[in-house]
């Protein structure tokens, strides 16, 4: 039996990025599901605010198709650990800048 090293490698590849697009693919199918529940969940409740209902299904939905999309590149080989770095600090400054707005937006639906 002939083994050729370019084949095996080129195998474990192909692996990788089907696996991957499942990855994906099952990701963004959880992920929207998980935006319409929360959207159906703060519909019925009658706690939340109406205007800040679709703004956490959206948050809920993008932050979800953010950890898919770290987990589809880890699969395909890719350093994730400067991005989880970049994306942390990216978090804390937009935090940060957008903090005066939040609290306006809470002020607002207190009142």
């Amino acid at each position: 039996m002939n083994l050729n090293l370019a084949d095996l490698e080129l195998q474990q590849r192909a692996i990788a990025l089907a696996s991957s697009l499942a990855i994906l693919v099952i990701g963004w199918m959880l992920a929207t599901w998980a935006g319409v529940a929360v959207r159906k969940a703060g519909a019925r409740s009658r706690w939340s605010s109406p205007t800040l209902v679709p703004l956490f299904a959206k948050l809920t939905r993008m932050g979800l198709l953010l950890v898919v999309a770290v987990s589809a590149l880890e699969k395909l080989g890719v350093q994730t650990s400067g991005l989880f770095a970049a994306l942390g600090a990216a978090g804390l400054a937009l935090g940060l800048a957008l903090k005066d707005t939040v609290a306006d937006v809470a002020a607002g639906v207190v009142l």
